[in-house]
């Protein structure tokens, strides 16, 4: 299955093991998915890394 065929909550737990979505990161990832500028400020531990690794997929 491609990943533009299945949903971001079963690319989540197929690709990286999670239930659910930490804090904005579903709202930030439809953002860049949709191919809007996405400007976004993460705390330390608040999955940034995670919304750029699930956008190369």
């Amino acid at each position: 299955m491609a990943v533009a065929q299945m949903s971001l909550e079963e690319g989540l737990q197929e690709y990286f093991g999670f239930n659910k979505f930490k804090g904005n990161q579903e709202k930030i990832i439809k953002s860049l998915m949709s191919g809007k500028d996405t400007f976004v400020i993460m705390p330390t531990g608040g999955g940034s890394r995670f919304v750029t690794s699930y956008r190369l997929l």
